[in-house]
């Protein structure tokens, strides 16, 4: 038997394609082959590109894309979640925040890094 998959018969379908474009397809574990051998590594990876363009025009593609993810950022969340999110959503937000305010850095590897600066005659331009 299988686990059911989140979301259901569709979530099975895309499953079930994924595993044999990827582990069939590309040489690697299929079904429960990755799982019956922890010594056994049967890795594969699969990369597909789409031409946006051959199925429909890029701005209509883009104003569905956003108009889907209104959607989604408009739904309910659950009791208890504060937010629904996307995927690559938090890491986006963490990203502007690093843009905007630096990376934080551990004294210890501020200090080694401006020795190591020093060492190599590389100016510091940081106080």
């Amino acid at each position: 038997g299988t686990l059911l998959p989140m979301g259901e018969y569709k979530g099975y379908g895309l499953s079930l394609v994924t595993d044999v474009l990827t582990g069939v397809l590309g040489g690697g574990g299929y079904g429960t082959i990755p799982y019956s051998d922890p010594a056994r590594q049967e890795v594969a990876h699969q990369f597909i590109a789409y031409d946006i363009d051959w199925f429909l025009e890029r701005a209509t593609f883009y104003a569905h894309l956003h108009d889907f993810m209104r959607m989604i950022k408009s739904s309910r969340p659950r009791p208890g979640v504060k937010e629904i999110l996307l995927p690559g959503e938090l890491e986006w937000r963490r990203q502007q925040e690093k843009l905007r305010d630096g990376v934080p850095l551990d004294p210890e590897v501020y200090a080694d890094l401006q020795q190591l600066a020093g060492e190599v005659g590389v100016a510091w331009p940081w106080p």
